[in-house]
């Protein structure tokens, strides 16, 4: 029993006391605070964007009409265009070339107002079939006289210009040329074909003959034709005015209508 109560006494001395333990609760040390991250001051910082302001409620945004003082109503601005600059000429005048019988004695007779180019030529050619023979050859004789005159007056022009001068005649002759070659290729199929002459007419009937094929060399085709053509001449010079008259009449009649025709398509080209 004795043992027992001194066990106890000893458990209970080994033990701290109420007030020693309070003592030990009290007195803990305090928590420091956490350690701040060290930030390398190389490194700039982001700066923060500035907040947007609110629009303002009174503001429009419909813009205001733009003054129209100093402008005319409908008055609407044009850009002045660049003239190109003409090229200072190097050569004198040219010669004019003279018109030929037909359309010089056309050019006179202009009396058919309100009728196109085209209209015109043709009563032109009308009146001109018309025309006395010796009238006609009147006119082509003063044509022939005026254009032997105008070559005359061009080789004296241009002798009278400088290389230079000549050089940029030919230049701009050949620059009007290329403009208008188009309109020349566009017209080209109406060009009236030019008839044959008396000569080439017996020729075509001297082949035809059968007779006038005897000793002709045993050739190709080519040569036969330079050996018909040959012989037809030989018998053509031997042949006089009245022998001629089958294949010389009906030549110029063709003939005339031909140059009437092709009067009146040159005219067609300046319209």
């Amino acid at each position: 029993m004795l043992s027992l109560i001194a066990s106890r006494r000893a458990l209970a001395a080994s033990r701290p006391s109420v007030i020693l333990r309070r003592t030990i609760f009290a007195n803990q040390p305090a928590q420091l605070p956490a350690r701040a991250k060290v930030v390398d001051d190389a490194v700039p910082k982001p700066k923060a964007k500035p907040a947007k302001k609110a629009p303002s409620p009174t503001k429009s945004k419909t813009p205001a009409p733009k003054s129209s003082k100093g402008k005319k109503e409908g008055q609407v601005k044009v850009k002045k265009e660049s003239k190109k600059k003409e090229p200072v000429l190097l050569f004198t005048p040219l010669p004019k070339r003279p018109a030929g019988a037909f359309v010089a004695w056309a050019a006179q007779r202009e009396d058919t107002p309100g009728t196109s180019p085209t209209e015109r030529g043709q009563i032109a050619s009308l009146r001109w079939q018309d025309l006395p023979p010796f009238e006609k050859q009147a006119l082509e004789e003063k044509f022939a006289r005026e254009y032997a005159e105008y070559k005359e007056r061009l080789a004296e022009w241009e002798a009278q210009q400088t290389p230079e001068g000549l050089k940029q005649f030919r230049s701009m002759k050949r620059k009007v040329y290329q403009k208008g070659k188009a309109k020349r290729e566009a017209v080209a199929g109406q060009r009236p074909k030019q008839p044959q002459t008396p000569f080439f007419r017996f020729l075509s009937d001297y082949r035809k003959d059968p007779k006038n094929l005897e000793g002709a060399p045993d050739a190709n085709g080519k040569e036969v034709s330079v050996w018909i053509a040959a012989k037809a001449g030989a018998e053509w010079k031997t042949m006089d005015e009245s022998a001629r008259a089958p294949w010389a009449t009906p030549a110029k009649k063709e003939r005339e209508a031909w140059r009437e025709a092709i009067a009146q398509w040159r005219l067609s080209l300046k319209a």
